[in-house]
């Protein structure tokens, strides 16, 4: 409903209604007073998983079993009081990465520092990049139809979830079935209310299908 009111993708919807509901946990349980306020301008940045396509080679068809990831940094409007206003910069920060030539420009970059730096480098500048984000987002399309595991005489799948512990706060969502199901694996101490996030993130994706298309 909210992809086909503002025009936008399913990710924009995601990442915008993720924002929204963090800003309101900031808000609300935390009591940020930089998140209380509707004038602050806040620096708030994620790390994106972009799942690359992978060479099939009729001679090793393993190899095609291995991912090919690339990892964009993308701005999330934190400090966007309105939630019309954060699903418009979300669509801004995440057009570079349906731009094909950005991409390929990113990827070429990224491959080009991976064969002319040392080891030591690498880790040290990735370190240095992880440290300037806050969230680590995986986004998979799924299935659109129910499945069976296994194929013969299995049962029918009622729920996908991916968890993946890293060393930053990690949202994974997935679509299956027509339904989105996601989680985050994070610091208890930063998150002690997971729930209340959940509900939170719910109340944003209403929050955007009722907000008004033009200026607020």
């Amino acid at each position: 409903a909210v992809c086909k009111k503002h025009g936008c993708t399913v990710n924009d919807v995601l990442m915008a209604a993720m924002t929204g509901a963090l800003r309101r946990y900031g808000a609300e349980v935390r009591g940020d007073p930089n998140l209380l306020s509707d004038d602050t301008e806040l620096e708030f940045k994620s790390m994106v998983m972009i799942g690359l396509p992978r060479p099939i080679d009729d001679n090793d068809m393993m190899s095609a079993l291995a991912n090919n990831i690339l990892f964009a940094s993308v701005p999330l409007p934190i400090d966007e009081p309105t939630a019309h206003g954060r699903l418009l910069r979300t669509m801004e920060a995440f057009s570079n990465l349906k731009s094909k030539p950005y991409m390929a420009g990113l990827s070429c970059l990224t491959d080009l520092l991976k064969g002319i730096l040392p080891q030591s480098v690498l880790r040290k500048a990735a370190s240095e990049t992880f440290s300037k984000h806050s969230l680590l987002v995986t986004n998979v399309p799924g299935p659109t139809v129910p499945m069976t595991f296994p194929k013969e005489g299995g049962e029918v799948m009622g729920e996908v979830h991916m968890v993946f512990p890293n060393v930053m706060p990690q949202v994974s969502l997935i679509t299956y079935n027509g339904f989105v199901y996601g989680n985050m694996v994070a610091d208890p101490q930063l998150f002690p209310d997971l729930p209340k996030l959940g509900d939170l993130w719910v109340r944003a994706f209403e929050e955007l299908a009722q907000a008004p298309t033009g200026e607020e």
